[in-house]
Parts: C-alpha cells; structure tokens; sequence
C-alpha cells in the first residue's frame, strides 16, 4: 500500500509493505522510491512516526538521487549524428536547414528542420516533436486499455504526463487521474502498454498486494518481464 508524510513542508510518497518481521526497515530503491516493511502488528501511526524518524535519511537520498538523474541528464549529448532511442528503437539525429521547425522521420532517421542553426534550437524542436509523439502514444494505449476496463464501470480517467524521477507512473482513484512519466519515451510500446495496464489496475486494487498482481497478470502476462526491462533503467 502507498502512504504520505510531509518533511519540511514537501510530501514524499513511500510503499508500505506488511511482513512477519519483528522491526520497521526503510531502503531507498534504485529507482529513487522508498520502501518500508513493517510487524504486521503495528498501527499505520506507528509506521508514520517510523518514517517521519528518518526524515533526515530520506531527504539527504532523495535529494543525491536526483542530483544524479539531473546530472545524468544535463550530460546527454545531443548532436547531429547522435542516436536516440524511440519506442524501443534507435534512430539517428540529423539536422538541416529548412523554412519551417519540423521533425521529419526517414526510415531510421530523424530529420530535424529549422531555419536557425543554433543547437538550443535544434533540441527544443525535436523536444516539442518528441512530448507530441509520446503523448498521441499514451493516448491510445490509454484508450486500447480503458476499453478493456470498461466492464468495471470505470470512467476514462484524466490523463497527465511529466517527467518523474521515481516512478514510471502513478494513479489517484479518488481524483481519477493517470500520470504517466514522460523519460518513458526511450521504451517500446509494449513496456509503456505495461505501464498503462499497472496504473489502470489500481483503480480495482489501490494496494500491490497478491490480488493486484494476479488482476494484472489476467491483462498483462508477461508484466514481470517488462517491470525487469524498466527497472534495469
């Protein structure tokens, strides 16, 4: 199950597992979540005081965790004849003068237009190209998903994308509201569709527990396969 603490005004979200164990333990996970176990004994209070007793710990890992992404992505290198993945495949960058800003894919290449040569130009058009491209994709993944939820009486959430440094995607049944992190773009659709799957199964099972996996696993298969692709990110 998921739960909130507030730390120096800003909410940090952790995922709170119950075990046969006879102290708390927290661990901050590769990809940047924090993970606490618990006595299956003990009042959520309880594990809220355990939590907000290390404040100090998540705060400092938190933060080194996305001093890394953020240095990871200021080093990115992005030039004409670079190569970047998209939906699972690599395609090579090239720019080229032309009258308008525009992307144009050629087999595996990305032609990127513009009539200014400066690279800070060339990177916001295929930026721009590539938030466009990602969410018509999430979109319809979206809609393939929700048509085969639609038996649960859900309504079709409200769909949101942001780049996020913990998680590849989250769900707020109460608000009905599906984010979906945008550094997805790099994954084939088949690992994004997985995303998609997850999300819309917490509107059934807000929690990870055993029943979650199991409805997941009725839609989804091979889920386990693509969680190890996008965890080894």
């Amino acid at each position: 199950m998921l739960g909130t603490v507030n730390i120096n005004g800003k909410t940090y979200e952790y995922t709170l597992e119950y075990k046969k164990i006879r102290n708390f333990n927290m661990r901050i996970r590769r990809d940047g979540s924090i993970y606490v176990s618990a006595p299956k004994s003990v009042s959520l209070k309880s594990v809220e005081n355990f939590v907000l007793s290390n404040s100090k710990f998540i705060v400092r890992s938190v933060e080194r965790f996305n001093i890394r992404m953020q240095n990871e992505s200021d080093s990115e290198k992005f030039f004409d004849g670079c190569v970047k993945k998209i939906f699972g495949e690599d395609y090579i960058l090239r720019f080229a003068v032309g009258d308008c800003r525009e992307v144009r894919k050629e087999e595996k290449i990305l032609w990127i237009y513009s009539e200014n040569s400066e690279l800070n130009i060339y990177r916001d058009i295929f930026e721009n190209w590539a938030e466009r491209e990602f969410s018509d994709t999430i979109y319809r993944l979206c809609g393939k998903v929700y048509s085969e939820f639609e038996k649960y009486n859900l309504q079709f959430p409200k769909i949101r994308i942001k780049k996020m440094v913990s998680r590849w995607g989250s769900c707020n049944p109460v608000k009905n509201i599906v984010t979906f992190n945008r550094n997805l773009l790099p994954f084939s659709e088949d690992c994004i569709k997985y995303v998609v799957y997850h999300e819309f199964s917490h509107f059934i099972y807000r929690d990870h527990s055993k029943k979650f996996y199991n409805f997941l696993e009725e839609f989804c298969p091979d889920w386990k396969i693509y969680r190890k692709i996008l965890n080894k990110k």
